[in-house]
C-alpha cells in the first residue's frame, strides 16, 4: 500500500510538472535537464523515489503557502494532482467537496497553476529539485538549510 501511495505522488508530480511547463514532463526530465546523469536519476527513482518525492512535494507546498491564499490554493494542487499519495479528485469530486460549481473550481487550479509559472517561480522549483536530488544522493547534509544562494553554492547544473 506505501508503494501505491509512493507512486502515486509521484505520477502526481509529474502531472503537475507537465502542467507547469505545458507538455508532457516528468521528474526525471527535470533531473535530466539540471544536469544528473543515468545514473543518479535511476538511483533516485530505484533507491530514493519516496524521500526525493516528498522533499519535492514540500518545496511545491512552500511555494502556495507564501501567497496570500495559499493554503486554499495548496489544498487545490494537493486533490487536483495527488500529491497526498490518494488518487487525484475529479472536477465533480471538487465541486461536491467545496460546495462550487466545477467551472468555478477550474478556474481556481487554472489560477494556482498560473501563479507557478511564473520564471522566477520555475526557477525556484528547480531549485527545489536539485536541492532534493542532491539531499537524496547525499551531496548535501540532510539538515543544511536551502536557501537562495542554493545555485551558487551548487551551480546552475548540479
Amino acid at each position: 500500500m506505501a508503494q501505491f501511495k509512493v507512486e502515486t505522488r509521484a505520477a502526481g508530480v509529474d502531472a503537475y510538472l507537465s502542467e507547469l511547463y505545458d507538455g508532457p514532463v516528468r521528474l526525471r526530465d527535470m533531473l535530466a535537464r539540471l544536469g544528473y546523469d543515468a545514473d543518479a536519476i535511476e538511483t533516485l527513482h530505484t533507491q530514493h523515489l519516496a524521500a526525493l518525492v516528498e522533499r519535492v512535494v514540500a518545496g511545491i507546498g512552500v511555494q502556495y503557502l507564501e501567497e496570500p491564499d495559499g493554503e486554499r490554493m495548496l489544498y487545490l494542487m494537493t486533490r487536483r494532482y495527488g500529491l497526498d499519495g490518494a488518487p487525484p479528485w475529479s472536477w465533480l469530486q471538487f465541486s461536491n467537496a467545496l460546495e462550487i460549481s466545477r467551472n468555478r473550481t477550474r478556474q481556481l487550479t487554472t489560477t494556482a497553476t498560473r501563479r507557478r509559472k511564473r520564471p522566477q517561480d520555475l526557477a525556484r522549483l528547480e531549485s527545489d529539485v536539485r536541492m532534493a536530488a542532491d539531499r537524496c544522493l547525499g551531496l548535501v547534509e540532510a539538515n543544511e538549510p536551502a536557501g537562495e544562494d542554493d545555485e551558487e553554492r551548487w551551480g546552475s547544473n548540479a
